[in-house]
């Protein structure tokens, strides 16, 4: 009898070294995950893979992260955080509106060609759970820092900045949809800035224009 139970806790113990499991487990598998995601692609965002890579069972991964949904969603919650960080993070007060809108379209091209595959699983893969209020929250203050930015550009009334700005946003992330999946055939990085710079001063042109403010 003691011969056994003394197997089941050496058993045990190296099970819980192997499978690495402590309080930051479920930070761990979010690293994790954007390892593999970061090499494998979407394609690698299978549980089976991630418990894998993360030397536990299966079950382990469920007692973390209820579904693949929940666990992508706190990927791309991370990936709203750091997308806001570099697309304004080097605007200041004293810059002209031209170079305002240069900063913002580098930091979102850049990290769109950099993580293509964190880029994709935000905007493109399907969750099938509701939101969480948190992750609801992360995308408000991306957008309300948005708003706040080019309010002093386009000089009208907030709710209608807000509403440009969403335009702004979805003609951005359009085009660099469309150059980084090679459909419009442009070779270089400098070809999707330009058109975003000039969509958005055009766009920005006919918006004051239409409040009548030059």
């Amino acid at each position: 009898m003691t011969k056994c139970y003394t197997m089941n806790i050496v058993h045990t113990e190296v099970t819980l070294a192997r499978r690495k499991i402590g309080p930051n487990f479920k930070d761990d598998l979010l690293k994790i995950a954007r390892k593999v995601l970061e090499e494998e692609g979407l394609e690698g965002l299978e549980i089976r893979k991630l418990a894998k890579a993360a030397d536990c069972s299966v079950g382990t991964f469920y007692n973390h992260y209820k579904s693949l949904d929940e666990l992508i969603i706190h990927i791309n919650g991370e990936t709203v955080d750091i997308l806001k960080n570099l697309m304004f993070k080097d605007i200041h007060t004293d810059d002209i509106a031209k170079e305002i809108i240069r900063k913002i379209c580098i930091g979102y091209i850049t990290y769109a060609q950099e993580h293509y595959a964190e880029w994709l699983l935000l905007f493109e893969y399907p969750i099938k759970m509701s939101l969480p209020a948190w992750y609801q929250e992360k995308v408000d203050s991306l957008f309300e820092k948005a708003a706040m930015t080019f309010y002093p550009i386009l000089r009208g009334p907030k709710k209608d900045t807000e509403r440009a700005v969403k335009i702004l946003w979805c003609s951005l992330h359009g085009i660099s949809s469309l150059t980084l999946k090679d459909k419009l055939r442009f070779s270089t990085e400098q070809d999707t800035l330009e058109l975003c710079q000039e969509l958005a001063h055009n766009y920005i042109l006919g918006y004051r224009i239409g409040l009548g403010v030059t």
